[in-house]
């Protein structure tokens, strides 16, 4: 059974604004600077290691299960989790 906004944000129990339902809270600019700067940095590595970044970091996947999705075995995840931390780290992020 879904809900409407409207239901949710009437219940004496529930949120009372989108935020509450959407769950985001406005860092102010600081956040959106950093959001920018990653955006850009992580649009510069190689297809394999966003994906294996996004599937770790954001899917919070184990690094067997993104082994398992990307068919590399996991110490190899491990490497290039490692080389784009590292790279992070030290300035411009390395290509995986």
């Amino acid at each position: 059974m879904t809900a409407s906004i409207t239901e949710l944000s009437e219940a004496p129990d529930r949120a009372r604004t989108i935020g509450d339902l959407v769950g985001w809270v406005d860092r102010g600019p600081e956040s959106v600077e950093a959001r920018l700067v990653l955006g850009v940095a992580v649009g510069g590595l190689p297809e394999r290691a966003r994906r294996v970044l996004g599937w770790r970091l954001v899917d919070e996947q184990t690094q067997r299960q993104v082994a398992d999705l990307v068919g590399l075995p996991q110490g190899q995840v491990e490497r290039i989790l490692r080389r784009v931390v590292v790279g992070a780290r030290s300035g411009p992020l390395p290509a995986a």
